[in-house]
This record gives structure tokens, C-alpha cells and sequence, in this order.
């Protein structure tokens, strides 16, 4: 325990330093080195011992899908900020925008598709073909990479990449997570008796789950009510469709956790890897947040640039 609260300080000391005080090539290179990590890590999932082993060819085919996939958010990213002052970055802004939106649009119907890890659990564990953990993982990576350049330098207002953008909107998303995250392991030791996975993950109980929601919620209304998220919000109206967004991102974070709760049962391993002591690896520290910005990112910040939200 004391070795998991040193190492959750240190990053959460780090996460922190990296938003608010990390310029962008610190910030890219950051999450450059977190993406390659998650990559490696990926890899171990595709597999288990209920799939036959297929040939390298199908091993090096699938692992490549992942690497371009997941490093697909970092180019066009890198090329605006590269762009910044030229005549030329109002086109790759607009390259930019496109292509995050795109590959976060059919990442969305990926993750409601992964939603049949509830039905024949059992089953499903023994026969998920590695193809379609290599497709997840692929777009699971590339949109949660392209929805954390673009809540952290997207300008909803401008509607152009901004390095000196605020950083309050990717606060929100973590702070949300980690009250849900908390307030799920509160309520579940002191109330949880009602299994909601017993096979995927037998510890999380729907006390829990509701726990974690209630907490979540507070932590929104704080937020809006006593942060600059609050420019965000022009009428009420705008506030309600925040309000449930951010409730819908509390389900899609849940889900998340369960989905690599699942591949990590399927690949017969407890943890994604070692490399954080007591927290095991970047995945097992990702798996809501992977969802949970591409949800919110996507359907805040792009919906609006489409003036969706203008009520």
C-alpha cells in the first residue's frame, strides 16, 4: 500500500506538472513515450491461451495496426504546432480537426460495440479472435491520443489549435474519473453486496457503481459552479446537456475499466505490465480515462464546433 500511495503522488505530481506547466514538446513527447507503452502493452492482450497462435505474419500485422493507429493523433498535431504563424495553418488546422473527429467517431460505435463482453461472458473469453482485440486497441489508442491533444489545445472558441489554451476542461475530465473511480471503492467496501460482473471483475459491486456516479456528479457541480469551466456554460440549457455528457462519461469510464478488466482475464494476466509500482502499467491506469476523454472531447468540443450545442 505504501509503495502504490508513493507512486500515485508521484503521478499525480507529474500529471499536473505536464498540464499546467509543460510546453508543448514536453507535452508531446510525454505522451509520445505514454503511447509506446501502451502499444507494448497492448500487444501482450491480443493473445491468450484459449486462441491458436498464429504466424508471425498475423502477429506483426495486427501489432502495426496498433503502432500506426495509435500514433496516428501525434502527426497532425505535431504539424500544427509546427504551423503556428504561417499562412498554411488554417488548412492544417482544418486537417487537424477532421481527423481527429473522424477517428473519434468510429471509435465511438467500437466502444458500444464492445458492450457484448456482458452477454456469454464465459464464451466470449474463450473465443475472441485476436483480430478484434487488435481493432479495439487500435482505435481505443488513436482516439484517446487525439482527444487529449484536443481537450488540452483545441479552442472551442477560436476553433483553432491553441498552445495557450486552458487547461480546466482536461482537470474536469480527470478530477471526474478519479471521484468516480473513488467513490465506487468507498461505497463498494461499505455497502457493495451486489456483484455487477462476477466473471470480469468480481470485486466491483453495482453499490459501488452508483457510489461512484454520486461522486462524480458532486465533483461536476463544483466545477461548474466554482471554476472558469463555468465559461463553458452560456444557458442553462447548455448546462443541462454538460451535466448529462459528463454522466454519460461516467458510464463510458466504468465500461472502460470492465472492457480491459476482461482482455487482461482473457489474456490470463492480472496486470497490463509492472512498470508502476503498485499500480501495475499504463493501461491498468488508462482504461477509464481511454473512453472517457474521447466521449466528452468528441461530443462537447466537436458537437459544439458543429453548433450543436447553440440552445
Amino acid at each position: 500500500m505504501k509503495q502504490r500511495i508513493i507512486s500515485g503522488v508521484a503521478l499525480i505530481i507529474g500529471l499536473l506538472l505536464l498540464i499546467f506547466v509543460a510546453p508543448f514538446p514536453v507535452f508531446f513527447a510525454a505522451f509520445l513515450i505514454i503511447a509506446g507503452i501502451s502499444i507494448w502493452e497492448y500487444s501482450k492482450l491480443i493473445y491468450c491461451d484459449n486462441n491458436l497462435e498464429p504466424n508471425k505474419k498475423w502477429r506483426w500485422l495486427y501489432l502495426t495496426v496498433i503502432i500506426v493507429a495509435t500514433l496516428y493523433p501525434f502527426l497532425p498535431a505535431l504539424i500544427t504546432w509546427l504551423s503556428i504563424g504561417t499562412d498554411k495553418f488554417a488548412s492544417y488546422n482544418t486537417l487537424l480537426i477532421n481527423s481527429y473527429e473522424t477517428l473519434m467517431f468510429y471509435a465511438t460505435f467500437m466502444w458500444l460495440f464492445s458492450l457484448i463482453i456482458y452477454r456469454r461472458t464465459d464464451t466470449l473469453l474463450k473465443i475472441m479472435h485476436p483480430r478484434l482485440v487488435a481493432i479495439f486497441a487500435a482505435l481505443s489508442n488513436g482516439a484517446f491520443f487525439a482527444s487529449i491533444f484536443a481537450v488540452r489545445y483545441f479552442d472551442g472558441a477560436t476553433q483553432a489549435f491553441n498552445v495557450d489554451n486552458s487547461p480546466i476542461l482536461m482537470i474536469y475530465i480527470f478530477a471526474l474519473i478519479a471521484c468516480c473511480d473513488s467513490g465506487a471503492y468507498f461505497f463498494g467496501r461499505a455497502f457493495g453486496k451486489t456483484k455487477l460482473n462476477a466473471i470480469i471483475s468480481p470485486n466491483k459491486t453495482i453499490e459501488g457503481f452508483l457510489g461512484g456516479i454520486f461522486c462524480a456528479l458532486i465533483c461536476a457541480i463544483i466545477f461548474v459552479n466554482f471554476t472558469s469551466l463555468n465559461d463553458y456554460m452560456m444557458t442553462s440549457k447548455r448546462m443541462i446537456a454538460f451535466f448529462m455528457l459528463s454522466l454519460i462519461t461516467v458510464l463510458f469510464a466504468v465500461h472502460g475499466d470492465l472492457v480491459e478488466s476482461f482482455l487482461k482475464r482473457r489474456a490470463g494476466i492480472k496486470d497490463s505490465s509492472n512498470i508502476i509500482p503498485g499500480h501495475g502499467g499504463v493501461l491498468d491506469r488508462l482504461d477509464s480515462l481511454q473512453p472517457s476523454f474521447m466521449f466528452l472531447s468528441y461530443y462537447w468540443l466537436f458537437l459544439t464546433l458543429s453548433n450543436f450545442f447553440t440552445f
